[in-house]
């Protein structure tokens, strides 16, 4: 799976990228035909915003979060993916 990290307004720690590397490849336990995935990470105002999109065939997923911090907001969008994952693969299965 292609991982695309892109930081809007500041510079992305390395720690922070591979945070977001681990956080994104629990992915793949739930749904393993993942093509790529998108994380944009922005300050706005306080708040710190990751929006992560999933590219798997013949649709795309998107969960957006705001937290204090980036690591809550980047657990707490996976979370929502794993979701839309399992609800996609479940709808997949039914055809």
């Amino acid at each position: 799976m292609n991982i695309t990290i892109d930081a809007r307004h500041f510079q992305a720690t390395d720690s922070l990228k591979s945070y977001i590397e681990k956080e994104v490849s629990r992915l793949l336990k739930y749904f393993d035909r993942i093509i790529d995935t998108q994380v944009i990470i922005e300050v706005r105002g306080s708040e710190k915003l990751a929006t992560i999109t999933v590219n798997v065939p013949n649709q795309r997923l998107v969960a957006s979060e705001a937290a204090p911090k980036y690591e809550i907001a980047i657990e707490s969008a996976v979370d929502k993916l794993v979701s839309q994952l399992l609800k996609y693969k479940q709808k997949m299965k039914s055809r």
